[in-house]
């Protein structure tokens, strides 16, 4: 075999290791995008819920009491409330820890929904007296604060709106003409036996705070039977001249509170009410 004949064998050689080495390179970057490419994020999670691996910092000492103020043209209404509040942690141990209140906005329905930007919640087996996994972060949004309140409307059979989603008020703003619109709506959103019973002058010139009353509530009403169960705090104020009315579910219970355990408690719902406005 002459020299020519060699090289020729040596240079084919070359050129076909330089494209091993070019298909290998090829064939692992195809891999490595393979084995790190992300799973499809299932819908609760993009709905806000997050597995949250550091507890929340444990804060002994409250922030310092700062009010926000939310207003919406469109809506007509302003509104103050809180900037921080103490926070909910249903895992184990018990930790402290304080969360911005945010406002989310469902203005094509009338609807303003004010929250903790998130909270921290684990399942918990009433019979076993534990939590049974893990703590996860549940971050809302209002794609998820409106699928809550769908569900427990779905649980209720009910097409009210006067229900709310975990730690939050449920502002609804709605355009009223007349008495008969006023009526129907506390019908459609407290039940078929609610009417108007009364309004009272409220703190803004021109508003009334309207108050319910049951058409079959007696000395010895039952509240799983009554056609208008109310079992809980509400605020319903209409503005006449503006034909608007402001419905709020406020609950059994304040939502928005300081520690609970400090000698300095206070919650926050009250002042929130006394800010509103109509615009």
């Amino acid at each position: 075999m002459n020299k020519i004949q060699i090289k020729k064998i040596l240079n084919s050689k070359k050129y076909i290791l330089i494209v091993a080495f070019l298909i290998f390179i090829i064939c692992g970057g195809i891999l490595n995008c393979f084995l790190n490419k992300e799973e499809p994020v299932p819908i609760s999670k993009k709905e806000g819920i997050k597995k949250e691996d550091i507890a929340p910092p444990v804060i002994s000492t409250p922030p310092e009491e700062v009010w926000k103020t939310y207003a919406s043209a469109e809506l007509g209404f302003s509104i103050e409330y809180p900037k921080m509040v103490y926070g909910i942690y249903r895992c184990s141990p018990k930790k402290p820890f304080w969360v911005p209140l945010k406002v989310f906005e469902d203005k094509e329905n009338g609807i303003v929904y004010i929250t903790e930007e998130y909270y921290y919640n684990a399942p918990y087996d009433g019979e076993l007296n534990k939590f049974t996994g893990p703590c996860e972060k549940i971050i809302n949004s209002l794609e998820y604060l409106k699928s809550q309140r769908e569900t427990i409307i779905d649980i209720n059979n009910k097409a009210s709106l006067n229900y709310n989603p975990f730690l939050t008020k449920v502002f609804i703003i709605k355009n009223i003409k007349n008495d008969i619109e006023l009526n129907k709506f506390i019908k459609d959103n407290y039940g078929q036996g609610c009417f108007v019973e009364k309004k009272e002058l409220w703190t803004q010139k021109g508003i009334y705070e309207i108050k319910i009353k049951g058409e079959d509530w007696g000395p010895e009403t039952d509240l799983g039977t009554t056609t208008c169960p109310m079992n809980y705090v509400y605020k319903i104020l209409y503005a006449p001249e503006k034909n608007k009315i402001m419905s709020v579910n406020l609950g059994q219970d304040c939502g928005f509170t300081t520690d609970y355990n400090s000698e300095n408690y206070k919650c926050y719902d009250g002042e929130m009410i006394d800010s509103f406005k109509f615009e």
